[in-house]
């Protein structure tokens, strides 16, 4: 957590585990970009740190930089039957990561959400986006969850997005 407290871009942090008492969900959303739990793969290990440690410029399919942050989620799809909740754990100006346990909308479903430093108080990310993939199960040391891109954010909301990646590090 004070690695990320710092204003410097955050490490790659990888965590391995031989236990299972302490959950990925706990690693997770203290930052870890990766979580392995014995046994694992050495070389997938090596692949997951050597694409933690890429540019933002070097990924093929990202067209911005992208920046960690710990933000509470809710989104809706329209044939869910309530609202599903997570973590943004990054954020960009075209879209997010949400890890999330729940129910994840089909690829190429759109969402509302709402992402927010503190749901009770403080300023609401609000728009609609679409599901560009997902990861319903934790998979190659990586959380579950989905990847969003925005389709619609009002001025304000785009505000809240800019302090949202000012406040935080670029992975």
């Amino acid at each position: 957590e004070q690695l990320h407290e710092r204003k410097s871009a955050p490490p790659v942090i990888i965590v391995i585990s031989g236990f299972s008492d302490v959950g990925e969900d706990f690693f997770f959303s203290r930052g870890a970009y990766a979580y392995f739990q014995k046994p694992f793969s050495i070389q997938e290990i090596a692949r997951t740190a050597a694409k933690g440690l890429m540019a933002p410029d070097e990924f093929p399919n990202r067209t911005s930089p992208r920046y960690r942050t710990m933000a509470l989620a809710e989104f809706q799809s329209s044939s869910a039957q309530s609202p599903s909740e997570g973590t943004a754990l990054n954020i960009s100006s075209t879209g997010m990561f949400i890890l999330s346990r729940q129910e994840l909308p089909r690829l190429g479903e759109k969402v509302r959400f709402t992402i927010s430093k503190d749901m009770a108080d403080g300023p609401k990310l609000l728009g609609e986006a679409i599901c560009r993939w997902t990861r319903p199960t934790i998979g190659q040391g990586l959380p579950p969850g989905a990847g969003f891109e925005f389709l619609q954010i009002d001025a304000g909301s785009k505000q809240i997005l800019d302090l949202f990646m000012r406040e935080a590090g670029s992975i």
